[in-house]
């Protein structure tokens, strides 16, 4: 049965290389492989780009090295069968691939490179699976004539610049004699907070220094009320849209079919989620609405204390206006 065997590959194998008699210089085979089908064919797609360095046209078939030797009649190792397979495909040379797995992300890669009257050569590595083109053109690229490349030499500082003739040089900026100037403090007022207006005798009463607390404290007080205003507006419309989902929801309850279990399983599922939109509608509609209401009414409420209020004045002899910052008191 053996020779029987024997023969039912020779076929098949003959079929596979007939577009490789034609006379091939290099020849690869498919690669004998226990590694995952991603990782042999990025490693024989590596291997075939490097093999066109030498024959850009270099022949591909779709079995092993090993199978060509059985359909030859050699039982031998590469180096052994290497002479009789490339005699009878007529080729120049034929590359033979293994890949082992080495742990969870690396395989180990073995390839043979010889032929008739061509010594057998040979290259090996451990290739990450991450950087599989990378890694085999470092290691397996030497059997097919890529050279590694060596580090790039270290850069000589340049040359300092010539000397500049005493001649060429620009002359130095004349000294500029500086002479300290003498200053006397200005004292300076305070504004008045009432300034009588229109006439009067009544004396003006000191203002406050710039950046009064209460006006600062006010104008970042309308800031935090404006902005509670327009938050609880937001939130407001988002109760509004989650109340419009939960009635999408009802009209989806309405017209869903109840015939399986499943169908009433989608039902309740869509009851609870009805549920909680309306939930939700509810108290952002109430929330915003009384976040707006109340940010809303502080805001006007401090905007009316923190203005200009105009006040008659009436002094011993006279009269006018008064203007008070701050509002009423």
């Amino acid at each position: 049965m053996p020779g029987v065997r024997g023969g039912r590959l020779v076929l098949p194998i003959l079929v596979a290389l007939a577009g490789v008699a034609d006379a091939k210089k290099l020849l690869v085979t498919r690669a004998d492989s226990t590694a995952d089908y991603e990782t042999r064919k990025r490693v024989e797609a590596a291997v075939i780009g490097l093999a066109r360095a030498v024959d850009r046209g270099v022949g591909i078939t779709e079995v092993t090295f090993g199978d060509l030797a059985l359909a030859s009649g050699c039982t031998g190792n590469f180096a052994a069968c290497k002479d009789t397979i490339a005699d009878s495909l007529s080729v120049d040379e034929i590359v033979q691939i293994t890949i082992v797995p080495t742990g969870r992300d690396a395989v180990t890669v073995v390839v043979r490179r010889g032929g008739k009257n061509v010594p057998a050569r040979e290259a090996s590595g451990r290739i990450p699976t991450a950087t599989v083109e990378e890694a085999m053109t470092a290691q397996i690229g030497p059997l097919f004539g890529t050279r590694k490349l060596d580090a790039a030499p270290a850069k000589a500082p340049p040359p300092p610049p010539p000397p500049v003739p005493a001649s060429l040089r620009p002359a130095p900026p004349p000294a500029v004699e500086t002479r300290p100037v003498a200053t006397e403090p200005v004292a300076v007022e305070p504004a008045a907070t009432e300034v009588a207006v229109a006439g009067g005798e009544g004396e003006p009463v000191a203002a406050p220094p710039a950046g009064d607390e209460r006006v600062d404290g006010g104008r970042r007080g309308n800031r935090a009320y404006l902005a509670g205003a327009i938050g609880g507006g937001v939130l407001v419309l988002g109760g509004l849209l989650l109340w419009q989902h939960a009635r999408d929801l009802e009209k989806e309850i309405a017209e869903a079919p109840r015939t399986t279990s499943a169908d009433l399983a989608h039902i309740v599922d869509l009851e609870a989620r009805g549920d909680r939109a309306a939930l939700l509608g509810n108290l952002a509609v109430l929330g915003g609405a009384a976040v707006a209401g109340v940010c809303t009414y502080l805001y006007v409420r401090s905007g009316r204390r923190h203005g200009a209020v105009a006040m008659p004045l009436v002094v011993d002899g006279g009269g006018g206006i008064a203007v008070r910052w701050g509002g009423l008191p």
